[in-house]
């Protein structure tokens, strides 16, 4: 029984293979040998040389022999980068290898084309034998497309006795946008433009970022990228395939014209998780029939034509009630929120709080995925009749002059497990933005805090008024709060500072009269206290003097 190995250095030009021949011998009666008839099934291998992986098309299939003392011709294994055999029943003694090479292509398979054909004489002796097969050895040189240069020289160059193509792919998408890249190349130079024009199969799965590839007497054998990239089709089905599909090869070279290889599959990764997307309450019930809302919605559509639907219960109909019993979802409205009101209950009796929840039972549906897939359920918190904080407001202080600043406070008696907004209202004499300004309307008490403050400013301007008024009402609260028995309502009070001051003229005499002088328009301007500025004199040109009166404190003079 022999070992048999058969190897190829990939650094050597053409099909270099070294083949060992092991003879494995075993001690018998006597001292004396004999052959070990144990079965052995060893493998060897052939190296395949990389100009022979890049040149040859994909559409088609490499094989190869081996022949053993004329004997049949076995099929060897091709793994990866190898061609391997398992050999048994070669005895110590001469044998004849034979060695071929052999290309089916994927169009004309009943027609395979015989690329090489080595040939080596061995003499088997114990141990291992050594047999190089190199140049020499090659005992045909073919020349398959009669363009007088041999099929070896043509491998060896990496260009191809075939007019075919070479295609690969870096990997698969993903529906997230991941993308891969597939390239294609010719295997042989064209004598014209090449012009290949390719598709996806699913558009709804895998986009080409080009659908058409020229390749020119020049560029034939540079590989040319097209870019993949998974689309999202929002729905939970796995992982699915796409292909890049050729449309046609159009070329003036008859060897490439309407030539056709195989599709190339792409395997789009789903990122799909089914699910529900359901929000948090709005805040609280309580007796006196105080409302809460949350909605649902689906996470990713279902498959076509199939629905959603589960029930929708409360787990304690004296605490809270719910106002639809059921929601359906379907492949059309499965991401579009359906509310569900909840509706606290007066259960007559004198006790604390009641948390109770919103069951939402497990759908059912046509797709498996959501079948029988529960949602969480969500939980609600009834307040009593007296549960729920009372809101108060003040103002401080309560009257302010012109450019002057007022706090507005609004606080609970107790603190609230959710955010309470207080609206307020505003009227009286005084108007919004012209002689008042404020932050909000709305002011903000977060949960578990007991007030909150907003400030209103009183506008300065330089117009002589009366005293004006703010009326301030609370008129609204959320239903996590509730108003006072007695309505709330404040006041400010904005007291105007701005004046006319009068005077007296000294050193008239009878008829005369004061001019002023270098007003050349109609009108006066007001200079930035309000007050206007002008050069007076005597019609007679006497000497005179204006005393004005002294204007009280924190006034504006006009």
């Amino acid at each position: 029984m022999f070992l048999l190995q058969l190897l190829l250095n990939g650094f050597i030009p053409r099909f270099f293979i070294t083949l060992f021949v092991l003879m494995l011998m075993s001690c018998g009666g006597g001292g004396s040998s004999s052959v070990n008839t144990a079965p052995v099934d060893n493998k060897g291998g052939i190296s395949l040389p990389q100009g022979l992986k890049t040149a040859l098309p994909n559409n088609g299939t490499l094989n190869a022999y081996i022949i053993v003392d004329g004997g049949e011709r076995q099929l060897m294994t091709i793994e990866g980068d190898n061609a391997v055999i398992s050999l048994t029943g070669v005895t110590e003694a001469q044998h004849d290898y034979i060695i071929e090479f052999e290309f089916v292509l994927d169009t004309n398979v009943q027609d395979p084309l015989l690329l090489a054909r080595a040939e080596k004489r061995l003499l088997v002796g114990p141990g291992v034998n050594p047999l190089v097969v190199d140049d020499t050895d090659y005992i045909t040189d073919f020349d398959l497309d009669n363009d007088s240069v041999s099929n070896l020289s043509e491998l060896d160059s990496q260009t191809s006795p075939f007019a075919g193509f070479r295609t690969s792919l870096s990997g698969n998408t993903t529906e997230g946008g991941g993308t891969a890249t597939y390239t294609l190349a010719l295997t042989r130079q064209p004598t014209a433009n090449v012009v290949i024009s390719l598709n996806s199969s699913n558009a709804n799965e895998g986009t080409l970022n080009r659908n058409v590839l020229t390749f020119t007497v020049d560029n034939w054998d540079q590989d040319q990228s097209i870019t993949l990239t998974g689309i999202d089709d929002q729905i939970a089905d796995g992982n699915a395939i796409f292909e890049v599909v050729l449309n046609s090869v159009i070329s003036d070279d008859i060897n490439y014209n309407g030539e056709v290889f195989a599709s190339v599959a792409v395997t789009n990764n789903d990122d799909e998780t089914v699910g529900y997307n359901v929000s948090p309450i709005s805040g609280d019930t309580d007796e006196n029939g105080g409302t809460a809302t949350f909605t649902v919605r689906l996470n990713k559509q279902p498959t076509a034509g199939s629905n959603v639907r589960f029930n929708v219960t409360s787990s304690d109909i004296s605490e809270g009630t719910v106002n639809v019993t059921r929601l359906i979802f379907t492949d059309t409205n499965w991401d579009i929120p359906q509310t569900v009101t909840v509706t606290g209950q007066d259960d007559n009796v004198a006790d604390d709080f009641h948390r109770y929840r919103i069951i939402l039972a497990a759908a059912v549906s046509g797709d498996l995925a959501y079948n029988g897939l529960k949602p969480d359920d969500v939980f609600v918190t009834n307040l009593n009749n007296d549960d729920r904080p009372t809101v108060t407001f003040d103002v401080s202080p309560a009257s302010i002059a012109e450019g002057g600043s007022s706090v507005i406070t609004v606080s609970m008696n107790i603190a609230s497990s959710q955010t309470v907004t207080v609206t307020l209202g505003y009227s009286g004499t005084a108007t919004d933005t012209a002689d008042y300004t404020v932050d909000t309307t709305a002011i903000v008490i977060l949960a578990g805090s007991l007030s909150a403050t907003r400030t209103l400013t009183a506008i300065q301007d330089n117009q002589v008024e009366p005293s004006e008024t703010i009326d301030i009402i609370v008129s609204a609260v959320n239903q996590s709060a509730q108003l006072p028995p007695i309505a709330l309502a404040r006041q400010i009070t904005i007291q105007g500072n701005d004046l006319t001051i009068g005077g007296e003229i000294f050193g008239l005499v009878t008829n005369d009269v004061v001019v002023l002088q270098n007003n050349g328009g109609d009108d006066l301007a007001l200079n930035a206290n309000g007050g206007f500025t002008f050069t007076t004199s005597l019609a007679s040109g006497s000497t005179y003097s204006v005393t004005l009166l002294t204007p009280p404190a924190n006034k504006n003079c006009v």
